[in-house]
């Protein structure tokens, strides 16, 4: 079996798995747009809506990378994961597919949220909308990544979680996604 055909089959499983399960799709989306309404309205009105908008993407993208790894562990308590690192493929390929089809979801994930970008004032070209995502794609890739790793290393789901949300968590907050500097920041 070649490289290319190993890596797409693992992405498109991961697609599926994702897709059979509506509320990891409701959940991802509903969460984000809920947090971003409700801090938004709660903190600063209209303004700070539109400031926080872009972290409330990224947010989005970070849990959702971090959810798609996760399967990583089921996948190994299910046996799954045992009988793909015997089939005849390089462990290469295990991990490019599972890392792609992560960053994919992730990806798409933000790409839906954009579509909420016209009720904060945003608007693109065609350039600048190119730049966006394919660093909402980096950034989900290197997230996968990670998470990979530690889902790589990690013996149970709980721990895995627990782990990412006592990484995640304080970047995102001490990034200036949430909170900004100053007021006058927000416009």
């Amino acid at each position: 079996m070649n490289f290319g055909l190993a890596v797409f089959t693992l992405w498109q499983r991961e697609l599926v798995r994702f897709y059979r399960q509506p509320s990891r799709v409701v959940g991802a989306l509903g969460t984000a747009l809920i947090f971003w309404v409700v801090l938004g309205t709660g903190i600063g009105g209209a303004a700070y809506r539109a400031y926080f908008f872009p972290g409330t993407i990224v947010m989005s993208v970070m849990f959702t990378c971090i959810f798609s790894t996760a399967s990583i562990i089921e996948d190994r308590q299910a046996g799954f994961l045992q009988s793909v690192l015997v089939a005849p493929i390089p462990r290469a390929a295990i991990v490019m597919g599972k890392i792609l089809g992560g960053a994919t979801l992730s990806t798409l994930q933000g790409l839906i949220l954009l579509v909420f970008a016209g009720t904060v004032g945003a608007s693109f070209r065609p350039g600048p909308l190119a730049g966006l995502l394919l660093s909402l794609f980096l950034v989900s890739f290197v997230m996968t990544a990670l998470g990979f790793w530690l889902a790589w290393k990690v013996e149970s789901a709980p721990g895995f979680h627990t782990l990412m949300n006592l990484l995640l968590l304080p970047l995102w907050m001490a990034s200036g996604a949430v909170f900004a500097a100053s007021p006058s920041s927000w416009l």
